[in-house]
């Protein structure tokens, strides 16, 4: 056996299935899944920010609600806006998302409302 200058004497490395990377089929089924995966983390956490803001109309409905009977029990007669409500100490601030209608105490949701929600106490159905 003879060996020149510059002739390369290493031993070819053997090649085993181990040494093999990923191949592209491999990688797209991961990515299919992942974003599977995404999918359905996104659809439930829409889900939640609906619930929050039922509940929020049902909570701030019932709070004006409430304010305007207090009003009524103390000064004999329904209070025909918001401002007698923060005034007199039934309300911090006023809602945005309804409005006193007439002097029965009357609660009908802000048309101009940029989230208009309604709450209706009678079925408990908050849209």
């Amino acid at each position: 056996m003879d060996i020149e200058v510059g002739e390369d004497v290493r031993p070819e490395p053997k090649k085993n299935k181990s040494d093999k990377g990923f191949t592209l089929i491999e990688l797209l089924i991961v990515i299919v899944i992942l974003g599977v995966l995404s999918t359905v983390v996104v659809l439930s956490v829409g889900g939640i920010t609906d619930k929050g803001k039922k509940a929020s109309c049902k909570s701030d409905y019932n709070a004006l609600a409430t304010a305007v009977e207090s009003y009524n029990a103390q000064n004999g007669t329904y209070p025909t806006t918001q401002v007698q409500l923060v005034s007199g100490q039934f309300l911090r601030t006023q809602s945005q998302k309804y409005t006193i209608v007439g002097t029965a105490g009357d609660i009908d949701p802000v048309a101009a409302a940029t989230d208009p929600c309604t709450y209706d106490p009678d079925d408990g159905v908050t849209t």
